[in-house]
């Protein structure tokens, strides 16, 4: 995992799975790539960390919607788009849970039904309910979901 120094004493480190499940046969294809925190993520965990998150001019709110494009390029942390969208390529989160407050691992996981998305995946980009980008991610391999496949996305991040 890759370590991401936001204030003394705190990190991240953070990966992305993506697993394709045909809904026929259950076959599964998984693959995981660290992601780039990217310039309003850091602010935003900043802003909570000094107690100041759901107030003021600009309130934070938490990732809720993750998004897949065909693009190319580097990921860098002022991005704020995905390099190429795709058509209907954006869920809701459908889980996100604290599962080791201990060690602050939060995963937010976002599936896409079978058939939503059958055209060439490069890249994923999760955002809060307003747009505001927080994580982006160029896969090492694109892959291209058949009609019968299921796209399940995990971000795992872990504060520590």
């Amino acid at each position: 995992m890759v370590k991401q120094k936001i204030r003394q004493g705190v990190h991240i480190m953070d990966n992305v799975t993506v697993t394709l499940t045909d809904i026929n046969t259950g076959e599964e294809q998984s693959f995981s790539r660290h992601n780039i925190e990217l310039n309003y993520a850091l602010s935003a965990l900043s802003q909570w960390i000094a107690g100041f998150n759901n107030s003021g001019y600009q309130p934070v709110y938490p990732p809720s919607k993750c998004s897949l494009g065909s693009g190319s390029g580097t990921p860098a942390k002022t991005d704020e788009a995905l390099f190429a969208a795709i058509s209907n390529g954006t869920a809701n989160v459908n889980v996100a849970n604290a599962n080791s407050p201990s060690s602050g691992t939060t995963t937010f996981i976002f599936q896409f039904p079978a058939g939503q998305v059958t055209t060439q995946v490069t890249e994923a980009l999760m955002t809060d309910v307003n747009g505001n980008p927080w994580f982006h991610v160029i896969f090492g391999s694109a892959f291209t979901p058949t009609s019968t496949q299921m796209i399940t996305v995990k971000w795992e991040v872990t504060f520590s």
